[in-house]
């Protein structure tokens, strides 16, 4: 009775205070708390695949990709359809506050997963600022679950580093209603992993050509990347050592040509035959993940007599660039250039032939054209043989003095001729020609000039001319 008396005791003495309306406004207080779990009738709930209450999908890298699965579970005891929409609520940044696209991340539904309501994400979307209605429950506003896959779209990262967002979920009853918001925090780590393998055709670091070879007359030298994440990567091509053979002579540049292909995702240079050059070139830019460029390699065929024979061993380097990365790759090459020493003729249409002659007819001209090429670097000479003197069917001989030769440089040709005048066809050999110290291909003119004279007899005449190289 004294407990019950000292409760009286204070309530009479709030009253007597004019303290009653704040035992009122506790009272509603309490009346509120006591009604609150009764109107939280509609229930979402969301659990990631592996149990923690975030969406981690640790370390992701090019070009594989990785999935991690949501599961959501609706619970009311309301008859209200709703649905559940979602949204990025952050900018994805990292630990250095780079910004990656808005559509990095991609979400699709699991066929199957919901059992009464509709499943509205069904295809993978990019994820992005503005709602994205995910899930729309049953007429009568049941119960249910559902499952979406989460996937870094690794191709849109632009950067490296440690990245995290908020995706934002919201359950909103159809026709209004109190909402529910959840937050959910995704985490992926990007590192720069920028991978670049070579071959050639040859061997991993070496190319060999040889014009001699008809499986290394030509060759290639292949690069292949993946996990590139800066916005643009370069390639550039150079001789860091020119080839020179033992005697250390150098490779003329005009020699061996090169050229690019490949490269569908990006822009390449150079897919023309350009000369393989000292200087720094740049032959390919991308901003792609990944990607094949070929750098195509061979000798120059109209070239090859121009170029000392041997064997010649340089150095190519590539060079690759990005904001963030920098590389670097030697190819030693090998460039085989095979002997040439051979002559050419060209003769008139008809031959070295006379026709129709009179002892008063004018002199006829023929001419030859000789064309030696030589890469051996040797001094030669091209000789002239004459077998038998000009003569007709019943043997009596054309009169030499009237079947005269001269020899004339052409092109701009290095070298000497014998005879810069007419000087009479004698039988047995001649030299015509004499090549230069360096014995350096050349070409030049043979011209035959036959004389009608009073006493020349009737009949076909004819004689064999033998042309010949030799080294001196």
């Amino acid at each position: 009775m004294q407990k019950s008396n000292f409760k009286s005791t204070i309530n009479i003495n709030m009253q007597r205070l004019g303290l009653i309306p704040i035992k009122i406004v506790m009272i509603a207080g309490l009346l509120v708390l006591l009604q609150w779990p009764a109107s939280a009738a509609m229930k979402l709930s969301i659990m990631p695949e592996d149990g923690t209450n975030s969406l981690r999908f640790g370390r992701v890298g090019l070009p594989t990709t990785l999935n991690k699965e949501v599961n959501f579970r609706i619970t009311t005891d309301e008859d209200q359809q709703y649905q559940v929409f979602q949204r990025l609520s952050s900018p994805i940044f990292n630990e250095r506050g780079e910004q990656l696209s808005e559509d990095v991340l991609m979400s699709a539904g699991v066929p199957g997963s919901n059992s009464v309501g509709n499943l509205d994400l069904q295809n993978a979307e990019r994820l992005g600022f503005s709602e994205q209605l995910i899930y729309t429950s049953s007429a009568g506003g049941l119960s249910d679950s559902f499952a979406l896959v989460y996937q870094v779209n690794a191709e849109d990262v632009t950067a490296n580093g440690n990245f995290s967002g908020d995706i934002l979920y919201t359950l909103r009853p159809i026709g209004g209603g109190a909402q529910e918001e959840i937050v959910l925090r995704a985490y992926f780590d990007i590192s720069s992993d920028l991978s670049i393998r070579s071959e050639s055709s040859s061997g991993s670091d070496y190319l060999r050509l040889d014009q001699s070879d008809v499986r290394a007359d030509q060759g290639y030298v292949r690069f292949d990347f993946d996990g590139n994440r800066d916005r643009e990567l370069k390639i550039y091509q150079s001789m860091i050592d020119l080839p020179r053979d033992e005697l250390n002579r150098s490779l003329d540049e005009n020699v061996v040509k090169f050229f690019t292909s490949g490269g569908e995702s990006g822009e390449l240079n150079y897919q023309d035959r350009t000369n393989l050059a000292s200087r720094r070139l740049l032959i390919y830019t991308t901003d792609s993940a990944q990607d094949s460029v070929f750098v195509n390699y061979m000798i120059d065929e109209e070239t090859k007599d121009i170029q000392r024979a041997g064997t010649y061993f340089g150095k190519v380097q590539f060079d690759f660039e990005s904001t963030s990365f920098a590389d670097t790759k030697n190819i030693d090459l090998e460039v085989t250039i095979p002997p040439v020493f051979e002559m050419e003729t060209a003769f008139p249409p008809e031959g070295v032939s006379f026709e129709g002659l009179l002892p008063t007819s004018e002199p006829q001209l023929k001419e030859v054209i000789v064309s030696v090429k030589s890469n051996l670097g040797k001094v030669y000479v091209v000789n002239q043989r004459v077998v038998g003197t000009l003569s007709n069917e019943e043997g009596q001989p054309f009169d030499n003095d009237f079947f005269n030769v001269k020899q004339e440089l052409i092109d701009g040709s290095s070298g000497e001729v014998n005879n810069e005048e007419f000087v009479p066809v004698s039988e047995g050999d001649a030299t015509l020609f004499f090549s230069d110290n360096a014995g350096t291909s050349s070409q030049f003119k043979v011209t035959y000039r036959l004389q009608p004279y009073p006493k020349m007899q009737p009949g076909d005449y004819q004689m064999a001319v033998v042309y010949s190289i030799s080294e001196i």
